[in-house]
């Protein structure tokens, strides 16, 4: 398969997710000096973890290994250079390494059902915590709020590529099944019971909701609608959190 340059790194599709660091600095009182070395490691630690796993899915050609490759070396540069503290250090490491083991076909997590899945939710919201200086209450409630969402965009999206999925292995939406998939909106309870503990705005998971009510309740559900639509609320969400660690009175 042809290389598709810099699109290999499918920043379009993880971009947002830039939020997290910046949001767990705000929550965790961090440093502003050091707020540029964490934009920066999330952003090379995205294209190394995005683009490993566009290889082995398109199966694109030895070539494409420099992209990944120059990030993971750009990722462990700036690691020795930035003055970070031994927790954000481990974090970036363990983020690689979780990155690594889902993608390689020798380990392949991404296809073990249920570790896979959960990789994906513990692993994306860690971004919190590497943009705080204090592990406070705030972070460890934003960390299991994100948990909690991530885990419902995860099992949207297995859904969402079900078919494709059934040639690499067995999933976790594989083994829940057709009959179980209506049943996905369950997931959001958890985020709405961590929200008033962090002053959020209830109807922004209450509205979701009910958009994934009537998703899952039609015939026949159209995951792929389902992810667009869940992406851009967890985008209003993120915004509306930003707002509230940063404005006073939010």
């Amino acid at each position: 398969m042809r290389l598709k340059g810099t699109g290999i790194y499918r920043i379009r599709e993880w971009w947002y997710f830039l939020g997290l660091p910046i949001l767990g600095f705000l929550a965790g009182k961090g440093e502003v000096k050091n707020l540029l070395a964490i934009l920066a490691l999330s952003f090379f630690l995205g294209c190394y973890s995005f683009s490993l796993n566009e290889i082995f899915d398109k199966r694109l050609s030895r070539r494409a290994f420099a992209y990944p490759l120059s990030s993971l070396f750009l990722l462990i540069l700036l690691l020795f250079i930035f003055p970070l503290t031994n927790p954000q250090k481990l974090i970036i490491i363990i983020l690689s390494i979780f990155a690594s083991i889902y993608s390689l076909p020798s380990l392949h997590l991404k296809s073990i059902p249920f570790l896979g899945t959960l990789t994906n939710s513990f692993g994306f919201p860690l971004l919190i915590v590497l943009g705080a200086r204090q592990i406070n209450r705030d972070i460890f409630l934003l960390y299991f709020l994100y948990f909690s969402l991530m885990l419902l965009a995860q099992l949207i999206h297995e859904f969402a590529h079900l078919t494709e999925d059934k040639k690499e292995g067995i999933t976790t939406a594989m083994l829940m099944g057709k009959k179980r998939e209506r049943l996905l909106w369950f997931f959001l309870f958890p985020a709405l019971l961590i929200s008033p503990f962090i002053s959020i705005v209830l109807f922004l998971l209450i509205l979701p909701m009910c958009v994934h009510v009537v998703y899952l309740l039609s015939k026949k559900p159209d995951f792929s609608n389902l992810r667009k639509v869940y992406r851009w609320e967890n985008l209003a969400i993120g915004i509306y959190l930003l707002l509230h660690y940063s404005l006073p009175g939010w």
